[in-house]
């Protein structure tokens, strides 16, 4: 979808996060999850990175620690 998108100005990327601190995460009692950690941003901080990666690459994990702990 994204190569045929592209032409009309319409761009498309996929992204990958892992834990994100948010409503639905906040009923468990897994230390990933609960409180907001280095690896476990807020809902809003991982937005605010993600947004900068939008148009500069076509997959990421759009939170730049959980790019990391990605690739290894």
């Amino acid at each position: 979808m994204q190569y045929e998108n592209r032409k009309y100005g319409i761009t498309m990327q996929i992204l990958s996060p892992s834990v994100i601190k948010t409503n639905m995460t906040s009923f468990t009692n897994h230390n990933v999850a609960h409180p907001c950690t280095l690896v476990t941003p807020t809902a809003e901080t991982y937005a605010k990175q993600a947004i900068g990666t939008l148009g500069v690459v076509d997959h990421s994990a759009g939170f730049y620690l959980h790019s990391i702990m990605v690739m290894y």
